[in-house]
């Protein structure tokens, strides 16, 4: 099913026809497109047996952004040392 997409409060919710729901912070807009683009792509389950609940999402785009973040720090110190 496809979520329906709408704005309460400060959040973007994804609602799923008889699922659940999925709550974004609207400042980050990047994780609503990040996840509707693994949705599409098949590499992201909503309102499916196996689906990830909010605390994944959450845990998955902290995640996705830390190691971004490392691997930016790593650039620069390498670029720093000549390398």
């Amino acid at each position: 099913m496809n979520p329906t997409i709408s704005i309460e409060g400060q959040d973007f919710v994804l609602a799923i026809p008889g699922s659940h729901t999925i709550r974004i912070p609207l400042g980050e807009p990047a994780k609503l497109v990040a996840i509707l683009q693994a949705r599409r792509n098949g590499s992201l389950r909503i309102a499916e047996p196996g689906s990830p609940t909010q605390w994944q999402v959450d845990r998955a785009t902290e995640r996705a952004a830390q190691e971004i973040f490392l691997s930016d720090r790593r650039a620069t110190a390498l670029s720093e040392l000549g390398l």
